[in-house]
């Protein structure tokens, strides 16, 4: 995949629980493929990220999300219907089971 990144530091406003409005300094990483299409993000890193981390982190996400997708389609992690956390982390830990062991025999 090549791509052009960048990054600066941009201030996003956000509101807490208390409906008070304040400023928060972030980074906003942006990425151009090849085809010219953009996509942007905003990072909570420290002002002292190398750019470089922030790049290999925005494109690590695609991979994250997929694997998120695949797993509610796949596995039924969007089937769960529990209120506890214990259930919840037994559960997630199956799926993450299942999808290591599909992709090991796929690529075996």
């Amino acid at each position: 995949m090549t791509a052009d990144f960048a990054s600066r530091r941009v201030c996003t406003v956000w509101q807490n629980e208390d409906e008070k409005y304040y400023l928060r300094e972030e980074t906003l990483v942006m990425r151009r493929d090849s085809y010219g299409k953009g996509y942007y993000s905003l990072a909570n890193a420290s002002a002292d990220t190398p750019w470089s981390v922030l790049a290999r982190r925005k494109c690590q996400r695609f991979f994250v999300e997929r694997t998120n997708q695949e797993a509610k389609s796949d596995f039924g992690w969007d089937d769960i219907q529990t209120t506890k956390s214990l259930a919840w982390e037994h559960h997630l830990a199956l799926n993450i089971l299942a999808a290591w062991f599909i992709a090991k025999t796929t690529l075996d």
